[in-house]
């Protein structure tokens, strides 16, 4: 009789520790959840700004393959230019700027 009596209040006792627990495990899974959302917000705006580096590299490198190539072509305009005044002139074109006399204020 004893225990039929005390096994209510054992059973109470037990339901109250196991709803705390299972608080506890709730409060627990949220802060999971929201450390959870945080990384993958992180993950994502990491991944975001990794493509925009990588479109802003690419973009460099093929800026400096243009340029490189308009810089080529400038070369060889001035070897052509450097043949032609050989040509004509027969003089390299240092020396017919060393006899030219200057229109215009040097380029320094």
């Amino acid at each position: 009789l004893k225990e039929a009596t005390a096994a209510p209040e054992e059973i109470a006792a037990k339901r109250a520790e196991l709803s705390d627990a299972i608080d506890e495990a709730e409060n627990r899974r949220k802060q999971a959840a929201d450390k959870l959302a945080e990384a993958e917000n992180t993950l994502r705006n990491t991944a975001l700004a990794e493509r925009e580096a990588e479109r802003t590299a690419s973009e460099s490198r093929e800026a400096r393959a243009r340029s490189e190539a308009r810089a080529d072509a400038a070369r060889e305009t001035v070897a052509y230019a450097a043949e032609r005044i050989m040509e004509a002139q027969e003089v390299t074109p240092d020396k017919l700027l060393e006899t030219t006399p200057r229109r215009y204020p040097p380029l320094t």
